[in-house]
């Protein structure tokens, strides 16, 4: 496995290692190691979340309408559409730093192995629930059997240095852009097949085997194909994960976290020590909350709730009747659209970030991001009251202003993995943040779609809000570092 440089660890005193930053002062220049090759089964594996995460945003409005739950008032589907998808990170609120601090104990492998099976049950149960509440249930599954974000990110940090760092991290911006294009372009497809692809799904044949239902169940269950499939991709990567992903937290670590946690409850991990001391490097949550995490974690969060917002938003804005202040776009438009957005995000990341970072910094991007987002908000606002061609030509600096505000994402696993005061703590550090990410996502659905349900019929209320939010992020900014 793929280990962090002699020279990372070396630049520091013996007996500091655990105390020494995990990221460079962005003006060090180093000879960049190669990628490790286990960091190619791990982009893989990211790919199961944003597909299966994703895949419901084309067909999440219409499927709404049709439950019976807005009792025929359409202005009422965004506040149930921000339910379903506040659920699956409140569930994740409460359990991912548990699975943080879980994979610190028994290693990131098998907590990446639960991870992926979670996903694959409940987006499959997703696409088999016909009433509001089974759907809510799907999701809070979801939520609560996923936990490899943070461990991701860890496995990440563990498996490169100070030198390639950054670019793995743009990398997994990329592969969540490219899991965001192929979700749409599944969900918008394949739902509703039986009506899409007749020559298939209704064809008379299916009459004559043993199942005649065949053809009842896909005009029963329109959206459980783009699920099947998405969940498929789960279990590909779970798979993949079985045979090919090693575990990248040493075991000797494993076993002095276990042994401290039980005896001390905390640890030094010292490769040059033959026995622990615990003592000298705490290993509880306590130690994590230091001003350094604070403002990393900080500006996650904001930034977390910028986004969630903006993605709840633009699907809503999409589906929604013109009457309403939406576009009226159908499902398969909304789709291409999505897919197309997330293939040049992914693009954009992986040809520019690693220079961008190189040559301005983190703190300087993840402000550019900023204000790239109150663009997008703003451009909601001008395309909905816009006719025409004008319309489209607003919609296309939305996706260019998409592609650069993806960049935030990269750098805040910078501020975060830089942050944690000791390898030994990574795990808990960005278990921390994405708990609190989570938290704040929990509620960023459910209110940019409450606050979008109010302002139906050409308001900008919504919008508006969101631009102050990003005002917000932006300083708090001011106290990050490089």
């Amino acid at each position: 496995m793929h280990t962090a440089s002699a020279e990372a660890v070396t630049s520091h005193a013996p007996h500091d290692n655990e105390h020494a930053p995990l990221l460079p002062r962005p003006l060090e220049r180093k000879t960049p190691t190669p990628l490790p090759t286990q960091l190619f089964v791990i982009l893989f594996l990211c790919l199961a979340e944003p597909i299966t995460s994703s895949v419901i945003y084309p067909f999440i409005t219409e499927l709404v309408a049709t439950l019976g739950v807005t009792n025929g008032d359409d202005r009422k589907v965004g506040y149930y559409a921000g339910i379903i998808e506040s659920i699956f990170f409140l569930t994740e609120t409460c359990l991912i730093l548990q699975y943080g601090r879980l994979s610190d104990r028994i290693g990131r492998r098998p907590v990446v192995l639960l991870g992926l099976f979670g996903l694959a049950l409940s987006i499959t149960s997703f696409g088999l629930a016909k009433t509001f509440t089974g759907l809510v249930i799907a999701r809070a599954l979801s939520g609560a059997l996923n936990g490899n974000a943070g461990v991701i990110k860890s496995i990440v940090c563990e498996i490169t240095d100070e030198t390639n760092r950054a670019q793995s991290f743009a990398l997994l911006s990329v592969t969540w852009s490219v899991g965001s294009t192929i979700g749409p372009v599944i969900g918008g497809s394949l739902s509703h097949p039986a009506q899409h692809f007749p020559s298939v799904f209704a064809h008379p044949v299916w009459k004559s085997v043993p199942f005649p239902t065949v053809v009842g169940f896909w005009n029963e269950y329109p959206y459980f194909l783009p699920c099947f499939a998405a969940a498929g991709v789960a279990i590909a990567a779970w798979c993949v994960a079985l045979m090919f992903l090693r575990e990248s937290l040493p075991a000797r670590r494993i076993h002095l976290v276990r042994k401290a946690t039980a005896e001390y409850g905390s640890i030094t991990w010292d490769a040059e020590s033959p026995a622990p001391a615990p003592e000298s490097v705490p290993c509880g949550l306590r130690e994590v909350l230091t001003p350094q995490v604070g403002w990393a974690v900080g500006s996650f969060m904001l930034l977390a709730v910028v986004d969630i917002a903006w993605v709840v938003l633009q699907p809503l804005v999409f589906a929604t009747s013109p009457s309403l202040g939406g576009l009226g776009l159908s499902p398969p438009t909304i789709g291409l659209i999505l897919g197309t957005q997330g293939l040049l995000s992914g693009i954009f990341q992986a040809t520019a970030f690693t220079s961008l970072h190189a040559r301005f910094g983190a703190v300087h991007l993840f402000r550019v991001a900023l204000a790239c987002y109150a663009g997008l908000f703003v451009s909601f606002a001008v395309m909905t009251n816009a006719e025409g061609v004008w319309v489209w030509v607003v919609l296309g600096l939305h996706v260019v202003m998409a592609c650069v505000a993806s960049l935030g994402f990269s750098c805040t696993f910078i501020f975060v993995t830089s942050s944690a005061p000791s390898p030994a703590l990574l795990g808990t550090t960005n278990g921390l943040a994405q708990t609190s990410c989570s938290l704040v996502r929990a509620f960023g659905p459910a209110g940019a779609a409450s606050l979008f349900a109010l302002s139906s019929g050409g308001g900008t209320m919504v919008y508006w809000v969101c631009v102050g939010v990003v005002t917000l992020a932006g300083c708090a900014s001011l106290g990050l570092v490089e």
